[in-house]
């Protein structure tokens, strides 16, 4: 059983400062939960209704009653499912190649609509996002849900645009 402060602190995950702090961010609801746990990302504890864990088989969870769940993230119904995932270590991304897709983002500011945003990209196959550093946190929650699990599918990566992209077309690649 989770105790007051680690239900605290996996609240506390809906704010920007402590997702850093903590390198963790919320997964909520069915369909993305169940987007984390068949993705490469880390899950690091899993929460659950009762009826939801026996619903869809899933072991390893934490099982709160329902008035703790719905306290625990920030949907207004489907808080069935509350997973606290680690965000990925960032990588050192190659410039984009010739014959590579890249969508870079500069100053996007609504969580939903980077969520859109990637979205698109995983529907087009575009397995890299670049957003500039004044872009809004890909692990928002908002962002996360907008997303519809693409979150897990498509790299994000932070940088400045301006020389990434000069170093792109100084190796060839076309700019759109």
């Amino acid at each position: 059983m989770s105790t007051k402060s680690e239900l605290k602190q996996a609240r506390s995950l809906l704010q920007k400062k402590y997702r850093i702090q903590y390198g963790q961010f919320l997964v909520q609801g069915r369909k993305l939960v169940m987007e984390l746990l068949g993705s490469d990302f880390r899950t690091d504890v899993l929460y659950a209704t009762a009826r939801a864990s026996a619903e869809l088989g899933v072991t390893g969870a934490i099982i709160l009653p329902d008035h703790e769940m719905a306290r625990l993230g920030s949907l207004e119904s489907g808080n069935e499912l509350v997973a606290v995932a680690a965000i990925p270590e960032p990588q050192e991304l190659p410039a984009p190649s010739q014959d590579g897709l890249v969508l870079a983002l500069d100053g996007i500011t609504d969580p939903g609509n980077l969520g859109t945003l990637l979205r698109i990209a995983d529907w087009f196959g575009i397995p890299r996002v670049i957003c500039s550093p004044n872009s809004v946190d890909s692990y928002n929650p908002k962002c996360v849900q907008a997303s519809m699990g693409s979150i897990f599918r498509v790299v994000v990566h932070r940088e400045e645009l301006a020389p990434m992209l000069a170093r792109s077309r100084d190796q060839g690649a076309t700019l759109y």
